[in-house]
């Protein structure tokens, strides 16, 4: 049995590096799958005789159930090899190697003269379904596994194989529903025209910057053409904003309550909800350009970094230097700010118009794939689509940066600067989230969250600002379940630059109860904002103990925050171990980097 998880994790490593695999583990695999199991059914009568003994024909059921695993799992990765050569066509071979295969010129059947195959891609769907239902029945076997209490090898394979399950039962249903989304949203039988912002986070807001420029892009049965690009201000009033739309509730409320103009720049993502923000976006983009706007797809500065790779470089008049995946997210956040006055506003759209053809080329396409799904992990990339089902697929595949509250416990800090200037660039967050549990199953919650703006000296003021060297005033929104009662803030009183709110204010979004604090920081001077409530029926009973689950959802940022999630159990609790946690006496802490979003679970 560990000579085929050897050869099967030997194949999967090889895939996911964009390889395929040396020699062929997978026939091997199945080869000593088919053998474990014909050993098993060719036995001698001993071996049944063994297994109706006390305590050992559980083991036996065990051995009996992975080697119809293993075997099933074999034959769905067969199948997911053979669709990688499938999109290769000839240029694939057992012992090739996907990347450099790619980086040569000669067309392949997924790809040629930059238009994406979409009937081949439609094409994979059954096979794909086919190598799901190999893993299902893979699943079923591990799960009809008995539990035994020894030996130790063969009381954790159960435990081994139902997270190896799992894992790649989700791999293998998202890329069902991305296969079953490319070709509509790629052009497929109606051509698609989508809205591209390209967000700036050293000049944050809700879901991800404020908009630094613009692209309408229209895909006709898998061919990407660019219908028209600029500086964001080339079809935004910068004045007045562009009225006449209807604004949802969430969008709305930040327009009221801050008095701001409803611009595609900076005036309509105050709210971290995705979704919500990109359906405004593409109604006012519409009212703007007369263009009729299928979707919304958010870019910012890392994205186009993941795009443009290690080897591509661009050049634009208006910038002195050559700009590669190396240096862009610093030239847009930061560098760009440096140029004279007047090439400001130019480099937007120069910047658009020359990356363009570097990032339409999906060459070299595994690293860009890759690249690709880390982006849409990070909400480097965020995706909306006006067609239902599209924009259900899209939510499946948590590609959309939609807000989920879910049952137990929710935090979403959204951070939106409220004067000029581009100090987000060095804006630090340190959060901090105390939650302690009581026999009831409520809790009450401490939020913290520290902010650091160290902006050197010497800064223009397009980067420092006008109004106070390095000042960021910040409107800090923590999103928490709408069941939450608050009870307490930090610091209060208003605060001394001319905005709104000055002080604390409350409301209601969808499911969620909105606490906003603004406070100035300055370098040197650090702020620390404190949210205090109390949240009821959180914990929940399960036959494993009872269960706290926290579900942390991040805004992409300039620098991603650190965070410290620290729990105290109700006295005599004792915590399950579970990997990423610490446990000293009743308190559990939990710390990383956000960079993604979590979801966090304790078993006591």
């Amino acid at each position: 049995m560990e000579d085929i998880a050897g050869h099967l994790n030997k194949a999967r490593s090889s895939l996911s590096r964009g390889k395929l695999p040396a020699g062929d583990p997978l026939a091997e695999a199945t080869q000593l799958a088919e053998q474990a199991q014909t050993d098993i059914e060719n036995a001698r009568f001993t071996y049944e005789l063994v297994g109706r003994l006390p305590g050992l024909g559980r083991p036996m059921d065990i051995i009996r159930q992975q080697a119809a695993a293993a075997g099933e799992w074999a034959i769905a990765a067969t199948i997911v090899r053979d669709m990688v050569v499938e999109l290769l066509g000839d240029q694939a071979s057992v012992q090739g190697d996907l990347q450099a295969l790619e980086n040569r010129s000669e067309p392949t059947p997924l790809l040629q003269d930059g238009v994406v195959n979409v009937e081949l891609v439609r094409s994979l769907a059954p096979r794909l379904q086919e190598a799901i239902s190999h893993l299902e029945a893979a699943d079923r076997a591990i799960r009809a596994m008995p539990d035994v209490p020894f030996p130790p090898r063969v009381a954790d394979a159960k435990e081994r194989a139902l997270a190896e399950s799992t894992e790649t039962m989700k791999a293998a249903r998202d890329a069902m529903s991305g296969l079953t989304l490319l070709p509509s949203f790629l052009g497929s039988g109606e051509s698609k025209k989508y809205y591209v912002a390209l967000q700036n986070p050293a000049d944050q807001r809700a879901t991800g910057g404020a908009v630094l420029a613009y692209a309408i892009i229209k895909i006709v049965e898998g061919k990407v053409t660019l219908d028209q690009s600029g500086p964001i201000h080339a079809i935004d009033d910068e004045n007045f904003g562009i009225r006449g739309v209807p604004f949802p509730p969430a969008v709305a409320w930040y327009l009221n309550n801050l008095h701001v103009n409803p611009r595609l720049a900076n005036g309509a993502n105050y709210t971290p909800n995705f979704p919500v923000v990109a359906s405004t976006w593409a109604a006012m983009v519409e009212k703007a350009t007369g263009e009729h706007i299928d979707g919304v797809i958010a870019l910012d500065p890392t994205a186009i970094a993941y795009a443009l790779g290690e080897n591509n470089r661009i050049q634009v008049r208006s910038y002195p230097e050559d700009i590669t995946g190396e240096n862009v997210v610093d030239v847009i956040t930061n560098g760009q700010y440096r140029l004279e006055k007047e090439l400001q506003p130019i480099f937007p759209g120069e910047l658009i118009a020359k990356a363009w053809p570097k990032l339409s080329d999906p060459r070299p396409l595994v690293k860009k794939v890759q690249k690709l799904g880390e982006g849409l992990r990070e909400k480097h990339i965020q995706i909306w689509s006006r067609d239902p089902q599209q924009q259900a697929l899209i939510r499946k595949l948590n590609w959309d940066g939609e807000l989920e509250a879910g049952t137990g416990d929710y935090l979403f800090l959204a951070h939106n600067k409220r004067n000029g200037g581009k100090v987000d660039y060095y804006l630090e967050q340190a959060m901090t989230y105390n939650v302690t549990i009581k026999p009831s199953g409520d809790v009450s919650s401490e939020y913290r969250v520290t902010l650091t703006g160290e902006v050197p000296p010497g800064e223009p003021p397009s980067i420092a600002g006008r109004n106070g060297y390095g000042l960021n005033v910040a409107m800090e929104s923590l999103y928490v379940p709408d069941r939450a009662q608050f009870t307490s803030v930090e610091p209060t009183g208003e605060i001394a630059f001319d905005t709104r709110p000055d002080d604390f204010i409350s409301h209601e979004e969808a499911e969620f109860l909105v606490l906003t604090r603004p406070v100035e920081v300055r370098p040197d001077d650090p702020q620390t904002v404190v949210f205090r409530y109390e949240l009821p029926d959180v914990v929940r009973s399960t036959e494993a103990g009872d269960v706290y689950e926290l579900r942390i959802q991040h805004q992409p940022m300039a620098n991603p925050a650190t965070f410290v999630v620290n729990v105290t159990l109700p006295k005599g609790a004792e915590v399950v171990p579970t990997a990423g946690w610490s446990v000293s006496g009743n308190v559990a802490t939990y710390d990383g980097t956000l960079t993604s979003d979590r979801i966090l679970t304790l078993v006591f």
